[in-house]
């Protein structure tokens, strides 16, 4: 993965240690009773990606743990501890996707073209097929 992909992320904080390493994203987000157990899921991929960024940098650490950090939610933490594993399961994606992407041979997104640079004013994407 690293030869064919460039990855790039911003971490708020790293906290390292001799044998483990703590990641910390501040998020700013309203959150509440209701929507915690959401937001969490939402931003899970974020910190296995941050953790997995930090693997490949650090692989001499075997401990790498993931924390969000809700300001607006009295600095509620949600931590997961990531595994060898996980990391793996995340490099097999990048290359799945990275191979989809460059034979062309992927399904549109179409939940997210209002989001999307290509989108048009009514959030309808513009790419053609």
């Amino acid at each position: 993965v690293k030869d064919k992909i460039y990855l790039q992320g911003i971490i708020d904080k790293i906290l390292k240690t001799d044998d483990e390493i703590q990641i910390y994203d501040w998020k700013s987000d309203k959150v509440t009773n209701e929507n915690l157990e959401e937001k969490c899921k939402n931003y899970e991929p974020q910190l296995l990606f941050y953790a997995y960024l930090v693997s490949v940098l650090s692989p001499e650490i075997k401990n790498i743990t993931g924390n969000l950090v809700f300001l607006n939610k009295d600095n509620y933490i949600y931590s997961k501890k990531y595994s060898k594993e996980d990391f793996q399961k995340f490099e097999d994606s990048l290359v799945e996707m990275s191979n989809a992407i460059d034979s062309r041979n992927y399904p549109k997104n179409l939940s997210s073209c209002s989001k999307c640079k290509f989108a048009n004013a009514d959030g309808v994407c513009v790419v053609k097929d």
